[in-house]
């Protein structure tokens, strides 16, 4: 400031183009996704198989279907996730409401209740 009023730039102008003094940052909720443990392992799978996604271009742009499932098994293994049994199939469950949402977020479309 002390170089424009050198420079002679009036003080009315440089109280006028001054920096408003910062204000306190109020406490606002956390928007962070609040995820359950439990459900951790099929986020995990979703996002280790977000590349494999099956997708149909047409006039109107693409259309994500859902996910390619050829290497569900080998990433569930390279996870270290449960391979068979009642916690495999509780596992496919959950990773289908997983992925079924990524579809929705990826073609821009609100979830149906």
């Amino acid at each position: 400031m002390a170089d424009f009023a050198r420079l002679g730039v009036s003080v009315q102008q440089l109280q006028a183009a001054a920096p408003a003094p910062p204000v306190p940052a109020q406490a606002e909720p956390d928007d962070g996704l609040v995820l359950a443990a439990h459900l951790w392992p099929a986020v995990q799978l979703a996002n280790a198989l977000r590349t494999q996604a099956r997708v149909v271009a047409g006039m109107a742009g693409l259309l994500y279907l859902g996910l390619d499932y050829a290497r569900f098994d080998g990433v569930k293994r390279d996870l270290g996730l449960p391979m068979r049994g009642p916690k495999a199939a509780l596992l496919l469950r959950q990773f289908q409401t997983v992925e079924r949402e990524m579809v929705l977020v990826w073609n821009n479309r609100p979830a149906v209740a």
